[in-house]
């Protein structure tokens, strides 16, 4: 595997020359696809220059145990390069909590929308109930 190709932050200055420019779904898209593959390829970098070793479970070590081998056993001059793939990991977890958070938020908010759009579909059919019984009883008066 080669190694990780530098991160290209994506903020909203380096979404286009249109700072109000909201990215469409398939840019979101594409975004996502990039950082998941950076953080992928990150991770394999730091697998096989021997920075993650397995802890005693068995499992990854944690990046902060990473970043602590990086700062204790790196040379100076490599160091910035040597975090780079740490920091493309962290971005991508933390890229994907606020996700979550964003997606939980915007659920809540559909929950409320969608629990009165069903109360007033309740009031508009007991109001046509209404309406149909008033005009059988009109009809049976004439």
């Amino acid at each position: 595997m080669s190694q990780p190709q530098p991160i290209q932050t994506h903020t909203r200055a380096s979404c286009g020359p249109d700072p109000d420019h909201i990215p469409t779904r398939e840019e979101l898209v594409k975004m996502h696809q990039i950082l998941i593959t950076s953080a992928q390829q990150a991770q394999e970098y730091l697998e096989k220059q021997g920075y993650t070793p397995p802890d005693v479970q068995g499992s990854k070590a944690p990046l902060s145990y990473t970043l602590l081998l990086l700062a204790h056993c790196t040379l100076p001059s490599l160091l910035p390069k040597a975090i780079r793939p740490v920091a493309a990991v962290l971005e991508c977890e933390e890229t994907t909590k606020t996700t979550n958070t964003i997606v939980a938020a915007v659920m809540h908010r559909l929950n409320l929308v969608l629990n009165l759009i069903y109360h007033v579909a309740d009031m508009a059919q007991e109001a046509i109930e209404d309406t149909r019984k008033a005009a059988d009883w009109l009809y049976r008066m004439s």
